[in-house]
């Protein structure tokens, strides 16, 4: 990570399932992901830094408040260029043919996780 510690990270929210739902449930049947960055503080690891955007847009006076989903499985996160894959537990890297391919899918397809992902919807490896 370029940012140290006690300072802050951008991580910028991909949020797939955005492009399904709306407010109250409702489909809003929209063709692009809803995108948006959040300042969140640096830890040590990757990890931990995306676990706090994680924990900021998943409360009830997150950023965006309800023009998106909290983030969730199968969003994406990209902090410092890479991009990773909310998981269930964790999140797994994208490579760049892997990040291209993940946001053309929808919540239905990417919220299984990685491994899913490249077994059922045609997206390489690595």
């Amino acid at each position: 990570m370029n940012a140290t510690l006690n300072s802050t990270a951008t991580v910028t929210i991909i949020s797939i399932w955005s492009k399904w739902e709306g407010l109250e449930g409702k489909l809003r049947g929209r063709d692009q992901n809803f995108t948006y960055d959040v300042e969140v503080p640096c830890e040590a690891s990757p990890e931990a830094t995306l676990e706090n955007a994680f924990c900021l847009t998943n409360r009830d006076n997150r950023p965006n408040g309800n023009r998106c989903c909290s983030t969730t499985n199968g969003d994406i996160m990209v902090l410092d260029g890479q991009p990773y894959l909310v998981e269930g537990s964790g999140y797994s890297k994208l490579s760049p043919a892997q990040f291209e391919a993940v946001q053309a899918l929808t919540s239905r397809d990417t919220s299984f996780g990685l491994d899913f992902i490249i077994k059922h919807n045609n997206v390489p490896n690595a």
